[in-house]
């Protein structure tokens, strides 16, 4: 295992959590779904497979899983495009704002380590940051 996966898995699992709320709050307090959004994940899947019998594959790989979830969107993109990973992984901003603003760090080496953690996920400083309680790089 990479060192990025414990944090790709805890920002998906921030954002479902996130998602599958949000959801829960737009349905009606009469409607079924919105109570079988507190199944259990085994219940739960159980009760999709139920309702969707047809076939589904799943994503090859992370990269596979990572472009599912983003909607095509990779890291290698969004670095190329100098921006941040689209939602729900990042923000899809671009690193420079369009009045010419962008992330001021405290030293190059800072600045270095962003970049590098930029190039391979795909995440903005700020994205990065959400991650990470402090500068030894803790989870939330």
């Amino acid at each position: 295992m990479t060192a990025l996966q414990p944090e790709v898995a805890a920002l998906v699992t921030r954002q479902r959590n996130a998602a599958i709320e949000a959801l829960r709050q737009s349905l009606p307090l009469d409607d079924p779904d919105r109570h079988a959004l507190d199944l259990d994940a085994d219940h739960a899947f159980a009760q999709m497979a139920a309702d969707h019998p047809e076939a589904c594959t799943a994503p090859a790989g992370i990269p596979g899983f990572l472009a599912h979830l983003s909607g095509g969107d990779l890291p290698a993109e969004a670095v190329r495009e100098e921006r941040c990973i689209r939602q729900p992984i990042g923000c899809g901003q671009p690193l420079i704002a369009a009045d010419g603003t962008t992330r001021v760090f405290w030293n190059e080496d800072e600045a270095a380590r962003y970049q590098r953690e930029w190039q391979i996920t795909g995440l903005c400083p700020d994205c990065q940051d959400l991650l990470t309680d402090d500068e030894d790089g803790y989870l939330q």
